[in-house]
């Protein structure tokens, strides 16, 4: 059975660098929808960035439910404080008869601001730039707060010690997962 796998995080936290690996150390069978990615390649962006959101979504999901039909796990990287999205998604994996997998991150403030830091200092991502403007290293603690919200109202969400190195991160990903 396939899987749509939600992995939520602060921004920082390390969504796309470990989504990006946990798909390479099996791509014949995995796959990797970035919204950040699509919502930055359509034409609305940024003039109206609230509208170029909502297609990047109606286009992940897409996506989602193509790459499932195929017969992959696909993993989502986005940070999420709101349900509708990751409840699009759980029906998604439904309607495909794909089990629907929420992961949450876990990162202490301390770690967020530091990551977001860095970040900002070297980029790996061209959409690292534009994403930054919304979210200063100031905010972390916010951002944990919002997410650890998020992990106590879905009982369904599996945490993930997100410190350490990617390896060690993935290697707990590839846990909450089995």
């Amino acid at each position: 059975m396939s899987r749509v796998i939600l992995l939520n995080g602060t921004p920082g936290s390390g969504k796309s660098t470990l989504a990006e690996a946990w798909m390479l150390a099996n791509p014949e069978r995995r796959a990797v929808v970035e919204v950040d990615r699509i919502k930055h390649a359509l034409p609305m962006w940024p003039e109206d960035a609230q509208a170029a959101g909502l297609r990047a979504r109606e286009l992940a999901l897409m996506a989602v439910v193509a790459t499932v039909e195929e017969g992959h796990d696909v993993m989502l990287p986005q940070f999420l404080a709101r349900p509708e999205f990751a409840d699009a998604l759980a029906q998604a994996a439904a309607l495909t008869g794909a089990e629907s997998v929420e992961l949450v991150l876990d990162v202490t403030p301390s770690q967020v601001t530091e990551r977001l830091i860095t970040r900002r200092e070297t980029p790996d991502r061209p959409e690292q730039a534009t994403n930054d403007l919304g979210v200063t290293p100031d905010e972390a603690a916010d951002l944990v707060e919002r997410v650890q919200a998020w992990a106590k109202a879905r009982p369904q969400v599996r945490m993930v010690d997100a410190s350490g190195t990617p390896d060690e991160v993935l290697a707990r990903i590839e846990v909450a997962l089995a």
